[in-house]
């Protein structure tokens, strides 16, 4: 039985594969362009979604993905950036199938955080820069793929 919180997690790795998936075969002048008010560059962005999913897997399994390209590497390219998702997602999601209520994770040493903040964190953290990359999509004159949940639900919006 999926929880809600694993859902969450569910969408979470989806919407980030699909909008990677929507950057395929942007130039490297597009992946370079930032708008005012955003977090930066649109491939520093998709780079740093993948490098905080990354983090709050780490924090929560102890374990760094498999893929060549780790936390704070430069933008690797799309590809090896789904790879990411994909596997700190599958992590994430397991995680908030699994994690009791009241666990706590050392983020630093003697410093113990609720599990659950990290894992509200790690939503916040990737809803709010998807939102930074599909306003530079948008302000490149290309229309961002539909990421919100009545999609991923499958229900007309």
């Amino acid at each position: 039985m999926t929880t809600t919180l694993a859902a969450l997690f569910e969408h979470n790795r989806w919407a980030n594969e699909r909008l990677l998936d929507a950057c395929r075969g942007l130039t490297e002048e597009q992946l370079a362009t930032s708008v005012p008010g955003t977090y930066g560059a649109l491939g520093a962005t998709l780079a740093h979604i993948a490098s905080g999913d990354v983090f709050y897997a780490l924090l929560l399994t102890g374990r760094k993905p498999a893929t060549a390209w780790q936390q704070d590497d430069p933008f690797p390219g799309v590809d090896e950036l789904l790879d990411v998702v994909r596997e700190s997602g599958a992590r994430l999601q397991a995680a908030a199938e699994s994690m009791p209520g009241d666990a706590t994770v050392e983020r630093d040493p003697g410093e113990l955080i609720p599990a659950r903040v990290i894992l509200v964190q790690a939503i916040n953290h990737a809803t709010e820069h998807r939102a930074h990359a599909t306003t530079i999509l948008t302000q490149l004159g290309i229309t961002p793929p539909a990421i919100d949940g009545w999609e991923h639900g499958g229900i007309p919006g």
